[in-house]
């Protein structure tokens, strides 16, 4: 919710709406995080004549600092989903967007104006959709008459710090090369261009990097070693613009092609319409830190402490209809498996310390008799997809579409290479502990020594914070028996829903 304070009126407005109070300007200047270039295209280009923005960065991490330069792939997904008003109006330089060149900013803060009248806003909200209307944020607010003397000077102390963080603070989010030159459809040479135009910017000290930053990434460092949160592609122009001890390489004329050549390769690999990882990953996702749950603000991939759910008599009575109808609505009462499916659930965020509570016991060695893996096997419509979709989803706050394994396998067939690292690597990002939902499981993921070998790893590798895989699969008439060996019984907890559902008049 937002709340924004009047300053001059001395009062909390009423349900604000910000859009609604910054309507009716000729101007906007400010410092805020965007995510996208939508909000800018849909909300400020058709208010304002003139647009200034610096798109700033809050957190000194070592990712957080690094991927306005290097995360090339950002940038030109950004310019290829803007529409020709957003291009038109960079070109006429009636928007002017700028980021950090050194020193981070944590500043949040807007100035309307016309010469009849403008408004001040400061606080901690950013220039999203979520900040705007979901989160929790304050701002004030500061109204006047340019005209007015006493309105004057704190009008003109905002500009000069507006104007001495854009010029002085700043630099170009494109050079002006870079931005004449943009048209649509033209893939390769627009990446060819950001290429070019990142290394400009380094060479000119325009961008200036900290050198010990570049090192965490270039020095061969395995990644639990430092925390990053740079895109692969963003890891390699780097390494191909730096040596592991933060110097620029000496070459160049090969540093050019070389970066070109991966950031071509990146849109290459996107028009095959292969996503990355994260793109099926948990939406938000929950992650466990400081002896507490955290979420991922889906707006700026930032985490916040989870806050404690309030639990309604209809939330209950949903949960317990769900779980009655496994019982009334089918052919056979499968309630006892439905409800044992939603307490894996309920418990998935917290599996990785029950393992660990058990492997430090006195009652076992092992935690591989804790399963990482729910798999709800069975035949037909039988109410698999059903608990994992419409159920399993919405319980947990899982806004990401359903995902379907030949997704993460790239395709239906028999070599699960793909998917194995997949799953792994969400298994093993030490941090996230919200369930991985996967529906239409092949049918012989079950059998194959590749994903049989890595459940066994991980099931007696896995140590400290990670996350559960929960599964969906068909089991057909005609196909293997399941894989009921005890070494893979014991890590993966099946249960079975073989009847189906009574017809619509019973």
């Amino acid at each position: 919710m937002l709340s924004i304070y009047d300053i001059k009126q001395q009062r909390m407005l009423d349900q604000p709406d910000f859009l609604a109070l910054i309507d009716d300007y000729r101007t906007f200047a400010g410092v805020s995080f965007v995510g996208s270039f939508k909000i800018i295209e849909q909300e400020l280009l058709p208010r304002f004549k003139q647009v200034d923005l610096i798109l700033g960065m809050e957190d000194r991490k070592t990712g957080r600092s690094l991927a306005q330069v290097f995360n090339l792939e950002d940038k030109l997904a950004e310019l290829q989903k803007a529409g020709a008003p957003f291009i038109d109006r960079l070109k006429n330089r009636t928007l002017r967007l700028r980021f950090t060149k050194e020193d981070l900013f944590h500043s949040k803060y807007f100035i309307v104006s016309d010469d009849h009248h403008f408004a001040i806003f400061n606080g901690s909200m950013n220039l999203t959709k979520q900040a705007m209307t979901k989160n929790h944020e304050v701002l004030w607010m500061y109204q006047g008459d340019p005209n007015d003397p006493a309105d004057q000077a704190f009008l003109t102390a905002h500009q000069a710090l507006f104007n001495h963080n854009f010029n002085q603070d700043a630099t170009d989010y494109l050079s002006r090369r870079v931005i004449d030159q943009i048209k649509p459809g033209n893939e390769k040479q627009l990446s060819a261009m950001l290429a070019d135009d990142t290394i400009d910017q380094l060479t000119s000290k325009a961008v200036i990097v900290n050198p010990t930053d570049i090192q965490k990434i270039t020095n061969g460092l395995k990644k639990e070693q430092v925390v990053y949160d740079l895109t692969p592609t963003g890891v390699e122009t780097m390494q191909a613009l730096y040596t592991p001890k933060g110097n620029q390489r000496r070459d160049p004329l090969k540093i050019r092609q070389t970066v070109k050549q991966l950031t071509y390769q990146m849109v290459a690999t996107k028009n095959q319409e292969v996503a990355s990882a994260e793109d099926f990953f948990p939406q938000p996702r929950w992650a466990y830190a400081n002896d507490q749950l955290l979420v991922e603000d889906g707006a700026e991939h930032r985490l916040h402490p989870l806050a404690k759910p309030s639990v309604s008599d209809e939330d209950v009575r949903t949960f317990v209809d769900i779980i009655k109808s496994f019982k009334e609505n089918k052919l056979r009462d499968e309630s006892p498996q439905a409800l044992s499916a939603f307490m894996y659930l309920m418990t998935a965020p917290l599996i990785w310390r029950i393992r660990q509570i058990y492997r430090s016991s006195n009652f076992g060695k092992s935690a591989d008799q804790v399963p990482l893996s729910m798999v709800l096997i069975g035949r037909g419509t039988t109410g698999k997809t059903q608990l994992v979709r419409d159920y399993f989803q919405p319980f947990i706050g899982d806004q990401a579409p359903s995902i379907q394994f030949s997704q993460i396998n790239g395709g239906p067939g028999p070599r699960l290479e793909r998917s194995v690292a997949f799953l792994g690597k969400y298994l093993n990002s030490g941090r996230f502990v919200s369930p991985m939902i996967v529906d239409e499981l092949n049918s012989n993921f079950l059998h194959s020594k590749v994903a049989t070998n890595a459940i066994k790893q991980w099931s007696n590798t896995l140590e400290g914070v990670h996350n559960v895989n929960i599964f969906a699969m068909n089991h057909n008439a005609g196909d293997k028996d399941i894989n009921n060996l005890e070494e893979i019984t014991k890590r993966v907890y099946y249960l079975s829903f073989e009847a189906g559902w009574k017809e619509s008049d019973q």
